[in-house]
């Protein structure tokens, strides 16, 4: 490692003098700079850090297999040498070159690194069983959002998930599916605000533009129906044994059962949303016939007279008109989870790009721009000149579209 750490890169500096010594060499066209064809543009710092650390734990993984002694010391050399030619090459640029953007560059490069060799992510706070006049919900709550402070420095993001899991502090909590399914996708917000790294606050996390907010948790919750990740943790109480996989394709044979019911009832809570937000001041229609009329048109049951549960219906508020992104996050999920995750949901590899290509950017970059790069052009369409969403995936996995 401390080889590595003082070596002397001749290779890049010699190419960088017989560019200078050559009249008809091209300057910076063959290479990049330092002699890395990434450093041609300062962008290129990205992708360098992507590599590294994608070799990295590739090379870590390998020597977990226990592998010959020679070929953990030839591995761990790699590791040396791949991790500090990235952080040599980004601390030379910072404190030298000339051109703003490669130093900005430089510096997010030493900030992954450091943070990727250190591993402090942030703090989560977990407030997860209920008790005596603790407010029912089960939420997801940024305390402080991640930001950059100084070209080195990061501030760490502070998080709680709060739920309402039933048993006391002094007894172990058995949680039945449903409260599975609710943690992890709570967790995925969780994930989308401590794996985020902003310049500003306002961008980390979850702090991203509504219609995009909920696909982390959705994305999540494909973890709690899938056996692989379930006989991981999921053991009986009293023998220690892995939940049967008959069992779990049993509850996903129940859920499957009513999907499209449960889809039903999403579309017609967005359309009540869409409707109260968008009525008139002067409308003599009351709140409760609108639903009513909405439940008649667009679900299969009948509207019960004298009741009004949408009084309590708390997305009213806080998505007030977009309530519909939860049907968008539904459809986003479901693409990157059949193109990247489904072969295999613990995939380093497609845990790295999930990190680097989405969730690390909050909102600070544009969702389609994101979407777009994590699984191609197959997850958003225009439509009368905006985006949506492509129901394939969805569709595919809800058995909604006529095979013939």
């Amino acid at each position: 490692m401390l080889h590595a750490l003082v070596r002397t890169p001749a290779e890049p500096f010699s190419c960088a003098r017989r560019l200078l010594h050559s009249a008809a060499a091209p300057l910076f066209k063959e290479t990049g700079l330092y002699g890395f064809d990434h450093l041609k543009s300062a962008k290129g710092f990205q992708r360098m850090v992507d590599d590294a650390i994608e070799r990295s734990n590739e090379l870590v993984n390998y020597i977990a297999g226990m592998p010959s002694a020679p070929e953990i010391i030839r591995s761990m050399d790699e590791i040396s040498d791949t991790v500090c030619t990235t952080i040599d090459s980004a601390e030379l640029c910072r404190h030298t070159h000339p051109d703003r953007e490669f130093v900005e560059e430089a510096s997010r490069a030493s900030l992954r690194l450091n943070e990727y060799l250190h591993g402090d992510l942030g703090y989560l706070y977990l407030d997860l069983k209920s008790r005596k006049g603790k407010h029912p919900i089960c939420a997801h709550f940024a305390i402080k959002g991640g930001r950059r402070i100084s070209e080195t420095d990061y501030q760490l993001p502070i998080v709680a998930l709060v739920c309402n899991f039933s048993g006391s502090n002094f007894a172990s909590v058995h949680l039945h599916h449903s409260d599975v399914e609710t943690l992890f996708h709570e967790f995925g917000h969780a994930l989308h605000s401590l794996l985020s790294r902003t310049d500003y606050q306002h961008f980390s996390g979850t702090r991203v533009v509504l219609d995009f907010a909920e696909t982390p948790s959705n994305l999540f919750e494909y973890y709690a129906w899938d056996y692989r990740v379930l006989r991981k943790f999921a053991k009986h109480n009293l023998t220690g044994d892995p939940i049967p996989e008959k069992l779990v394709q049993s509850l996903i044979g129940a859920k499957n059962m009513f999907a499209a019911t449960e889809l039903q009832r999403q579309v017609f809570y967005a359309l009540i949303d869409q409707a109260l937000h968008t009525m008139q001041p002067s409308s003599v229609k009351d709140t409760v016939s609108i639903v009513a009329d909405l439940k008649r048109e667009h679900t299969s049951w009948k509207y019960v007279e004298g009741t009004h549960w949408h009084t309590r219906f708390s997305h009213l508020v806080t998505y007030g008109a977009g309530y519909y992104s939860y049907l968008y996050a539904k459809c986003f999920a479901a693409t990157i989870w059949q193109k990247m995750l489904q072969q295999d949901p613990l995939s380093p590899a497609a845990g790295s790009a999930l990190r680097s290509k989405f969730l690390q950017h909050g909102g600070a970059k544009d969702p389609t721009v994101i979407l777009n790069d994590l699984v191609g052009n197959c997850v958003v369409r225009k439509q009368n000149g905006g985006i949506i969403p492509d129901i394939t995936s969805l569709g595919e996995e809800m058995q909604l579209f006529n095979s013939s």
